[in-house]
């Protein structure tokens, strides 16, 4: 078969965003090179990074390149320092921008949860075990790009404005994609709107459930948005699939993550993570495993054995295999991968 060259472009962004995305492209770089794939990957400013290196949160050649990529691994943007800039050169700016110019219109959020990681969640264990949500959110619609929008100063008294729209061809692709996401599921979809005092969220009920009929084996119903945010917390597990607009998707979506973890304790969650990936990396279906090999060389001067160990079992001290001397041990990091066919338990 005929490899096709890829170009992954990476916008690591401000903060964390760097830090993650720097982990993540140590994992990209491994996998290209034991698979052989013919990916090469690009790193550009973006956000409050940009603004300081050039003035724009999103620069012209940016923009350029995401729309040649083929594939944007995209960090985090944003940051106090960045806060009181005018809106159009705020870091959060290029990311809005991104969707539009590129036509993400469609957000998939996952909240699932390992059940060994339970004891992190806020709620409690008996309702959060065997969490998984899709959450489906449009992203380039509703009220975040709505026009006309404005601060009006030179009225009395001052006010402000936005405005939620959506048009049909807009609701309809967002619901394409959460009824054919249920049927990759557990078929049930739930629509999530405020028709109850908002008729944009009229006009969505009724486009989706028209739509409904061209799904027979998705069970389809539907949720006010303040009830749906109660209901997360109550009784999540009787979401599978939930599909809503730009404004209720980016609410439900955060509150559907602290459900896994809140954030109180999310430096449980990465002292786990650090311990999982340092030993045994990361495990891709049934393949390969990465962890840190250490050589250990025994310090008794009539032994000097040597051994292999890996990171899991490394200790400051260890009695030497080949003669029994424990005293001190010196170990060396090799700086290379071992692969290891085991797995995961």
């Amino acid at each position: 078969s005929i490899q096709m060259s890829k170009n992954i472009l990476v916008l690591p962004g401000d903060g964390i965003g760097q830090e993650v995305t720097a982990s993540a492209i140590e994992v990209l770089e491994f996998l290209i090179e034991e698979y052989d794939l013919d990916f090469s990957i690009t790193s550009m400013n973006v956000g409050g990074t940009a603004y300081n290196d050039c003035g724009s949160p999103l620069p012209e050649e940016v923009l350029d390149a995401a729309k040649e990529a083929d594939a944007i691994l995209f960090g985090a943007v944003g940051g106090t320092e960045w806060d009181n800039l005018d809106w159009d050169l705020r870091p959060e700016n290029a990311l809005l921008t991104l969707r539009k110019e590129l036509n993400l219109f469609a957000n998939l959020r996952p909240a699932f949860l390992f059940n060994e990681l339970s004891e992190a969640s806020p709620l409690k264990k008996e309702i959060i075990d065997n969490l998984d949500i899709l959450i489906v959110r449009e992203l380039t619609g509703g009220i975040y790009f709505g026009e006309p929008r404005g601060v009006v100063l030179n009225e009395q008294p001052n006010y402000a404005f936005n405005t939620m729209v959506y048009n049909e061809e807009e609701i309809r692709r967002i619901a394409k994609v959460g009824f054919e996401s249920a049927q990759k599921r557990n078929g049930r979809l739930c629509s999530v709107e405020k028709a109850n005092v908002l008729e944009v969220s009229k006009f969505w009920r009724s486009i989706v459930t028209e739509m409904s009929s061209d799904y027979p084996d998705v069970e389809l119903s539907h949720q006010l948005a303040d009830n749906t945010a109660m209901q997360l917390v109550l009784n999540p597990k009787q979401f599978d699939v939930i599909v809503s607009s730009n404004l209720f998707g980016d609410i439900l979506s955060d509150i559907a993550a602290t459900l896994t973890a809140d954030i109180v304790h999310i430096k449980i969650i990465y002292k786990w993570l650090c311990v999982l990936i340092n030993n045994w990396g990361i495990q891709m279906g049934h393949k390969v495993f990465i962890r840190h090999t250490y050589i250990y060389k025994c310090s008794n001067k009539k032994c000097e054995g040597e051994w292999k160990i890996n990171e899991a079992d490394k200790l400051e001290k260890l009695r030497c295999p080949h003669c029994g001397h424990h005293d001190t041990v010196e170990y060396v990091l090799i700086d290379q991968r071992e692969k290891y066919n085991r797995k995961w338990e």
